[in-house]
């Protein structure tokens, strides 16, 4: 095996074993395409997309009626789809997201600061076990996490 072929190899090895958990919401299908095979984990997570897996829930896509509770309806005041948030608003539309995702059966979410597709705590479960990547929503409590 030459020194290119080595290369080429490992690059691939390496994007395989580092398994990310989010990917532009901006990026193309060809581009998902293409990506699918070295995103996807071991433990099953298909970051490329099916055609028959839901879309990720975008906060545009909350409505009033999603909300549950006097809580969730108060954390939704003065909170806007366009324009730049604080961080407090930031965190409160991702606390939001997650709810309405984890409720409504979507495994996926939009974060609207970053554009990133997340996981939520209901689809991470299905994993078994912490994968280590100090994933935002993990149900494990960052249990197979080790700091640096």
């Amino acid at each position: 095996m030459n020194a290119l072929s080595r290369l080429r190899t490992s690059g691939i090895s390496a994007l395989r074993t580092a398994s990310l958990r989010t990917v532009p919401s901006t990026t193309s299908s060809l581009q998902r395409a293409r990506l699918a095979p070295a995103l996807s984990s071991s433990r099953g997570f298909a970051v490329g997309g099916k055609a028959d897996a839901p879309k990720p829930l975008q906060f545009e896509q909350v409505s009033t009626a999603d909300l549950e509770g006097d809580e969730e309806r108060e954390m939704m005041k003065g909170l806007s789809v366009a324009g730049h948030d604080s961080v407090a608003q930031a965190r409160t539309k991702i606390e939001l997201l997650h709810r309405v995702a984890c409720r409504k059966g979507i495994p996926t979410y939009v974060d609207p600061s970053t554009h990133y597709t997340v996981l939520t705590s209901v689809e991470l479960s299905k994993g078994g076990e912490c994968c280590g990547n100090m994933c935002r929503h993990c149900p494990f409590s960052h249990a197979a996490v080790i700091n640096q």
